[in-house]
């Protein structure tokens, strides 16, 4: 398994630095968050200051840069940061309905590869949605093809009725 790939185990602490980010009105700094939220171990800090990133990327917080900045040189290169109360998380789901509508402008024939590159979703993604439709009897496998490499073969899959993939799956 890749290093990106591993899961870690959920601490809460996203959950604690949010709430507490939240309540701050004034721009803060990495190190008034692990202040504020007790951490004193040196492990602690470095998880907090770790975790900064990724909630600038979200959106979830953004660098304040003040109109006048401080006169004194002493403190200049410290990063603050506001949090932005107007995020939100991102609706989780979406890849579903792509593959779902995929499917269904699809022509009468189609392979998991090509539901792969009308979606943009993952193929295992598409796969695990195939597979789930084929055992519910809304899909059925009607034949193969060689794959796009010329490697090996693919599943033809087929929408016996589009009317009730259109009510029940896509809803």
């Amino acid at each position: 398994m890749a290093e990106s790939e591993r899961k870690t185990s959920k601490t809460g602490l996203a959950q604690h630095m949010r709430e507490w980010m939240k309540k701050r009105n004034r721009p803060f700094t990495g190190r008034m968050i692990c202040d504020g939220l007790g951490a004193e171990t040196w492990a602690e800090r470095l998880k907090i200051h770790n975790a900064v990133p990724d909630f600038l990327r979200r959106g979830e917080i953004v660098e304040h840069i003040p109109v006048h900045p401080p006169k004194r040189k002493r403190r200049q290169n410290v990063k603050r940061y506001k949090y932005n109360h107007s995020w939100r998380r991102v609706q989780k789901g979406k890849n579903k309905a792509k593959i779902l509508k995929a499917m269904y402008v699809s022509s009468t024939e189609f392979a998991a590869s090509d539901i792969e590159r009308l979606s943009e979703a993952g193929r295992n993604h598409v796969s695990r949605i195939i597979k789930s439709l084929v055992i519910d009897g809304t899909v059925t496998i009607v034949g193969r093809r060689t794959c796009a490499a010329g490697v090996g073969a693919e599943n033809l899959y087929n929408i016996p009725n589009r009317e009730r993939f259109r009510v029940e799956v896509m809803g």
